[in-house]
């Protein structure tokens, strides 16, 4: 059985890394992004199974990228919103735009609770996707 494949869209790099160590560590296979324009390019060309994206960067931010994967043929790839705001208005927009899950920075390994929470969440929203394509 092929490891579930996550596509990390973030710019800065240590989220970045921080992100894939984690989840490579727990056996997902992971593809990286670093912005919103090269993020959806790897969408079309990665096909994976669950997204984790940053809202704020360049080129196209994460409600871009929300958008452009719902219209693009990913109404029912997981994606998870991951940001350093910490704002209601901000949470309300992106479950709109049909965000899955919002998770904000910062995801250290020195804050333990947040990585396994979200590694948490990431295993629930494949079982999800798995179950909607079924």
């Amino acid at each position: 059985m092929p490891k579930p494949k996550i596509l990390i869209i973030d710019d800065e790099k240590k989220y970045r890394d921080v992100l894939q160590k984690g989840l490579e560590a727990e056996s997902f296979e992971v593809v990286i992004a670093a912005n919103g324009e090269e993020g959806l390019e790897m969408v079309s060309s990665s096909k994976p199974d669950l997204i984790i994206c940053d809202m704020i960067m360049p080129k196209k931010d994460g409600f871009e990228v929300l958008k452009g994967v719902r219209q693009e043929g990913g109404p029912n790839t997981p994606f998870i919103m991951l940001t350093a705001v910490d704002d209601f208005a901000e949470i309300k927009k992106a479950y709109s735009y049909e965000a899955d899950c919002y998770v904000t920075k910062p995801v250290l390994y020195g804050k333990l609770f947040e990585v396994t929470n979200l590694m948490k969440n990431v295993k629930v929203l494949l079982n999800l996707s798995q179950r909607r394509i079924s």
